[in-house]
């Protein structure tokens, strides 16, 4: 039952956030180190560069955690 109502939507939704982020943190990233002497620091960038490390993060972690309880209902085997 946890798997339904936690761990799923949790990975679902932090791997399907991150994708979201992740083209306009990338061209970010790109455009930063192509041009990064005459770039002045913007913080709303860094903040968004940011945020797409700690989503990112966020999904591996929980997809692992997913990985992890799918492998225990495993070994436990069905009721």
């Amino acid at each position: 039952m946890i798997l339904l109502t936690k761990a799923l939507p949790l990975a679902g939704a932090t791997v399907a956030a991150t994708l979201i982020l992740l083209p306009r943190g990338i061209s970010i990233i790109d455009e930063a180190w192509a041009r990064w002497r005459e770039l002045s620091f913007d913080d709303v960038k860094a903040f968004f560069v940011l945020t797409l490390s700690l989503m990112l993060l966020l999904a591996v972690v929980s997809v692992a955690q997913l990985i992890g309880l799918l492998a225990k209902c495993k070994a436990i085997g069905p009721k």
